[in-house]
């Protein structure tokens, strides 16, 4: 979703309405609890910093497991995107 919030950005005119769209897609990342992997990141740190429940082995398997969910539906999200455009630019050429 963040990375779908970064493309509406950057397609939507420098002005207010850049403002909007981020404030848009980060009010509803935040209010449908989802979760983004920088700063589930640093709420993972910080608890390691503040809390003697996070050890150094848990926090690294946090981090892979949210490394691993990165790549692999990043990957997936961004090439149906891709191929959704693609797909499209094609059937409009051809009419």
């Amino acid at each position: 979703m963040m990375a779908l919030g970064g493309w509406l950005v950057m397609a939507t005119p420098p002005t207010l309405s850049q403002m909007v769209s981020i404030y848009i897609f980060t009010f509803l990342i935040g209010s449908g609890d989802l979760r983004h992997s920088i700063a589930g990141s640093v709420q993972i740190f910080t608890a390691y910093l503040i809390s003697d429940h996070f050890l150094p082995s848990r926090v690294a398997a946090l981090l892979c497991f949210t490394i691993f969910g990165n790549l692999v539906g990043g990957s997936i999200f961004v090439a149906l995107l891709n191929y959704g455009h693609i797909r499209e630019t094609q059937q409009s050429s051809t009419v």
